[in-house]
């Protein structure tokens, strides 16, 4: 699209097709960079596996347009990295033609063309990046450089040689960076400033600025700071410990200093106040291939060596001696005409001696010098340069993508070089059966041999999930081609369908699978890259309810699990599996231009629930309530109004109207007096409010709702406390200030006005959705709605004060103690509801809410409702973009680092196969918006240790010591009573004796919170009639204790049961012991 093509497409107030498709990368890339994006042309060199993985995801990411150039022949080979090429392409194609029309199908939005033209530096001029994914001879790639660099385009290079992989990334003699990390700027709201320029801010999670960062104010009364810029720096006290004595240094998290001279000059501060963190702008300076080929280390460089994102291995030099086999490579090229023959010892000699030549010459001109030139590391990355491997494709692909979209001043570009290495994949020797053999996955076997291609094939793998990390790793499974033997398979599962906005990220989909299911979608597009694939699919869960299909015979028979999930709660379910059945779990995820990955292998490495989940603030309910002070507390209290309105309500009247019984049912699960008579009130409003079903009827039901929230809510709450409230202390009486200080700010009361655009456009959607509910025809036509509204006689009421003041309190009003009246009024509306006569209800329609459809006012009703919100608070007023992300709980995705990180996994998925030891995995987190890649070593399992158990609170002896997450105890002695259970307990594991006993996947905290049942609890202390009825317990069958307290199996065929509890050794001293999986039957 053109420039001014992109502007109107993205608007962050309009609702259209573009803002929907790339609702996730706008969320991570932002409206100002999606625009300039949208305007860029960009050139993709090579269009072998790396090439055509970057042209896919810059396709995906929406630029003007991708101009592919490749002339070389299809090779077979080639279709061991290249998704798009297909046998008949062989010996019949050129690269770039014959993957055009695929590129092409994954945006309607940019244009893809192919070109054959001569790579002149005119033509290179044309282009606002370009991407070299071939490796072409230095001389040639040092002219595209200087081409590109006189053009001001990006110039980025992603090579792959084996088991290595290149990046070079280039933005001229000086680049401005105007956000160097993509992170929301931090708002905060002013408490207080003191004379000196000390901010106090209110929250309980500090400031979050560093020394040197940039801030702004804004509603400042007193100062005349507004939309001033100044420094920051952090302040610091000294305190004294009170155990030791001595002084340390604590920073005072929720203050800081204006770094400014003569703060006092600006005047006295009186009130109000906010603080938003302004990003600093940054110079990075680059050098040409030319220079950066000898002298790669720029900028501050801890190492002094070539960056790897092994720290370790960055330290003693690999990335050093990675590059300078590189460029030995590109030397090789330019001297011989072509890449060293695949396995040749002879060209692998001669590259070493380019090498040492070149690290002489770097010497001589103040470069890089190696003192030690690693021959063995220049071996491997020579005699496998011609092959390429699906991982690293799709890993650079990634990157490389993402490296374009930086050119617009958002993020911060790789700072030069970035080399990847995994020479641990190969030996010293090449595999004897390493040749060639005219296969699709001859590169994989160059490097491999083909009794590992075999194993490949003949693998049997689980993936959970296909969305935008399955479609990946879907496709390069065909690449790789696992699961092709006969009884190899990969098993998918997703029961989600495809949505409009899932295209922009999986690439998997086309808009005519808009609707269709995932899983099944994405196994026929597989079968295209590679017909020999066994494709199982299912739309189910992977949970509890669904073991009857993925029952013991299916776990058992797999070789791994590969999560491609978004959520935590699956993610552990699947790691619970894995630890069961003992088999090892490939996991990933992706947060926007953030990625991390964890290789999860039996007995070696810690679970994926071996680690504990951060806990996010929320925000306080009283803020939501009644003190909002930021935006993005009136979106949070706009979505509840959506659900309360359309959804929840209409649901339980629904309820009612088909089972009365199941609907009081539903009101006596309400935890509290209050909240059974609100939703009983709510139902019994919404009866009288359907009665009559007309257009007329849902605009004055819009009005009723308008003038609650933003009229006579807001009088209730000034009349409870007026603009002069002081709060005083409730023991002394001494008065402590006024009440609307700091981030309370006084409301001001929206007077419904037909004219106020705002007021009508809440009429407008609230209508409109009023009208769905009672299966009415929407009126989209705002003026011919406005005519209507004007002739409705629309009256608001004369507002009364509240008999008694509004609470304050974060709590729901009747959680600790109902009052009789409540109570007399409970029991009044359940007559009431028992005496209606259901037979003259109809039901109503529920909106269930979804962010993706702009045609159903839901987004227009949240982001109206949250600037009404704002309104009253006097808060800056936001966009229907910034409603639909935060109102949508939308994550920011993009595809790139989707790419990126499925590559990384597959790369270990390699080192699984292959048998290497747990000490040569790499897990990694990445974030691209950085330029930040860390791999580490896997974590050794959480050993149990003897001490003091936090829940249990006493101290506790592991049985065995030092058991782990994967160990558990086998006890296969028949169909036991509990009774025998509990008593050969001890006889089995270690003298220890149960005290208690209970599902697996419970906990006894949950048991003392009257979360859980229990099968077993020691008598000892229980009243006679407890202890009788226990112990009646003691003669029944575990299996069928097991069914009777916690359900039948939903697998009928379930042989076993698994279960926790407490415990004692023979001394009485506390002890822990892994899980029980107790078999009854065979």
């Amino acid at each position: 699209m053109s420039t001014e093509e992109a502007k109107q497409q993205f608007d962050e107030n309009k609702a259209n097709e573009a803002m929907d498709r790339y609702s996730r990368a706008i969320a991570a890339l932002g409206v100002d960079t999606m625009r300039n994006l949208g305007a860029l042309n960009v050139l993709v060199i090579g269009l072998k596996g790396v090439g055509v993985e970057t042209a896919k995801n810059l396709i995906l990411a929406g630029p003007r347009s991708v101009t592919l150039h490749d002339n070389d022949t299809v090779a077979i080979e080639d279709l061991n990295c290249n998704f798009y090429l297909r046998p008949q392409h062989v010996g019949a194609s050129k690269r770039a033609a014959a993957v055009a029309s695929s590129l092409a199908e994954l945006n309607p939005y940019v244009h893809v063309e192919v070109s054959e033209a001569e790579l002149t530096n005119e033509f290179v001029a044309t282009f606002g990046a370009v991407v070299v994914c071939k490796t072409l001879p230095k001389s040639e790639l040092v002219r595209l450089n200087a081409a590109a660099r006189a053009a001001h385009a990006a110039f980025i290079l992603a090579l792959t040689h084996g088991v290595t992989a290149t990046f070079f990334s280039d933005f001229g003699d000086e680049h401005v960076i105007t956000d160097a990390d993509g992170e929301p700027k931090k708002t905060l709201v002013v408490e207080g400033i003191s004379a000196t320029g000390v901010v106090h801010v209110a929250g309980d999670n500090g400031h979050g600025l560093d020394d040197g960062d940039l801030v702004s104010f804004d509603e400042v009364q007193g100062l005349a700071i507004n939309g001033v810029t100044f420094p920051i720096k952090r302040i610091f006290s000294e305190t004294t410990d009170p155990k030791t004595g001595k002084k340390r240094t604590v920073q005072q998290f929720n203050q800081f200093q204006v770094d400014t001279p003569n703060f006092a000059e600006f005047g006295a501060y009186v009130s109000g106040g906010i603080v938003t963190e302004v990003k600093k702008r940054v110079t990075l300076n680059f050098r040409p291939l030319a220079a950066s080929l000898s002298n790669p280390i720029i900028g501050n460089n801890f190492y002094g060596q070539v960056a790897h994102p092994d720290q370790l291995r960055w330290m003693t030099g690999v990335g050093s001696q990675v590059h300078l086999a590189v460029h030995a490579l590109l030397q090789f090229l330019d001297e011989h005409g072509a890449l060293p023959q695949l396995h040749s010892a002879d060209d692998a000699a001669k590259v070493i001696a380019i090498a040492k030549r070149l690290n002489e010459e770097a010497k001589a001109a103040d470069g890089l010098f190696l003192e030690e030139v690693d021959e063995k590391a220049i071996t491997k990355t020579a005699l496998y340069a011609r092959a390429e491997l699906p991982g690293y494709a799709a890993f650079l692909g990634g990157v490389a993508a993402q490296e374009v979209v930086k050119k617009f001043g958002k993020f911060t570009p790789q700072h030069q070089w970035l080399h990847v290495e995994n020479f641990e994949l190969v030996g010293d020797n090449v595999a004897a059966d390493a040749a060639p053999v005219g296969s699709r996955y001859d590169h994989q076997i160059a490097v491999f041999g083909k009794a590992f291609q075999d194993k490949i094939a003949s693998q049997k793998w689980f993936m959970v999930g296909c969305g935008a990390l399955g479609c990946e790793y879907l496709k390069g499974y065909a690449m790789m081609g696992l699961g092709t033997a006969p009884g190899g398979y990969v098993a998918i599962t997703d029961m989600d369908r495809i949505e409009l906005s899932n295209l922009s990220r999986q690439f998997l989909f086309r808009a005519e699978h808009v609707g269709k299911p995932k899983s099944v979608s994405a196994a026929k597009v597989g079968k295209t890259m590679n017909p020999d694939m066994n494709i199982i699919t299912y739309e189910i869960k992977v949970c509890d309810e669904t073991e009857n299909v993925f029952d013991d015979a299916f776990w058992s028979n797999l070789d791994g699990v590969w999560n491609a999930l978004d959520n935590v709660h699956a993610r552990r379910y699947t790691d619970t599996k894995c630890l069961f059945y003992t088999k090892p779990l490939l996991e990933s995820g992706t947060q926007g231009t953030k990625a991390n990955s964890e290789i999860i292998l039996p007995h070696a490495t810690t679970s994926y629930s071996d680690h504990k989940e951060q806990e996010t603030g929320g925000i306080a309910a009283c803020t939501l309530r009644n003190f909002p002070h930021l935006i993005e507390h009136c979106i949070e209290w706009a979505r509840p109004q959506f659900e309360e309105l359309f959804e929840l309500t209409p649901k339980n009247f629904n309820t009612l109207v088909e089972n009365r019984d199941k609907f009081f049912a539903q009101v006596r699960k309400e935890s509290n007096t209050a909240s059974q008579l609100e939703l009983l009130q709510s139902v019994k409003s919404l009866l009288e409010k359907s009665k009559v079903r007309t257009f007329e009827a849902c605009v004055h039901l819009a009005l009723e709702q308008f003038t609650k929230q933003y009229d006579f809510r807001i009088r209730d709450l000034t009349h409870s406390f007026p603009e002069d409230a002081r709060v005083t202390d409730k023991e002394t009486g001494e008065d402590l200030g006024p009440f609307w200080s700091g981030h309370k700010r006084f409301p001001r009361v929206a007077a419904f006005d037909l004219e106020n655009e705002a007021h009508l456009e809440y009429l407008f959607t609230a209508s409109n959705l009023f009208a769905f509910m009672f299966g009415l025809e929407h009126v989209r036509d705002k003026a011919a709605f406005k005519a209507l509204a004007a002739n409705a006689n629309l009256q608001v009421p004369a507002w009364q004060p509240p008999s008694k003041n509004v609470s304050l309190d974060d709590e729901k009003k009747g959680d600790e103690k109902a009052n009789t009246d409540d109570d007399a009024q409970l029991e009044e509306l359940f007559k009431f509801f028992a005496d209606l006569d259901l037979s003259t209800l109809s039901l109503l329609k529920v909106n269930e809410f979804e962010k993706d459809d702009d045609t159903n006012f839901h987004i227009d009703f949240v982001t109206i409702c949250s600037n009404m919100r704002a309104w009253n608070y006097r808060i800056k007023e936001t966009s229907r973009l910034n409603c639909k992300l935060i109102a949508g709980r939308i994550i920011p995705a993009l595809a790139t680092t989707t790419a990126m990180i499925t590559g990384l996994v597959s790369i270990e998925f390699y080192k699984l196969l292959l048998g290497l030891p747990a000490a040569e995995f790499r897990n990694a987190n990445v974030n691209l918006a950085m330029s930040t890649f860390n791999f580490f070593e896997v974590s050794e399992p959480f050993k149990a240790q003897k001490g003091f158990d936090v829940s249990d609170q006493r101290d506790v002896i592991p049985y065995p010591d030092g058991f782990t997450s994967w160990d558990k105890i086998v006890i296969d002695q028949g169909d036991m009573t509990l009774g025998e259970f509990v008593e050969a307990f001890p006889k089995i594991h270690h003298g220890v004796v149960p005290s208690l006993l209970f599902k697996h996947g419970i906990t006894a905290k949950d048991i003392e919170e009257k979360k859980g049942k229990y099968l077993y609890l020691d008598t000892d202390g229980m009243l006679p009639d407890r202890r009788a009825a226990h112990n009646a317990n003691l003669a029944k069958k575990v299996s069928e204790l097991y069914k009777e307290t916690y359900g039948d199996f939903v697998n009928p065929n379930r042989n076993w049961i698994a279960l926790d509890g407490a415990f004692e050794d023979a001394d009485g001293n506390g002890a822990i012991v892994p899980f029980i999986k107790y078999v009854f039957k065979h």
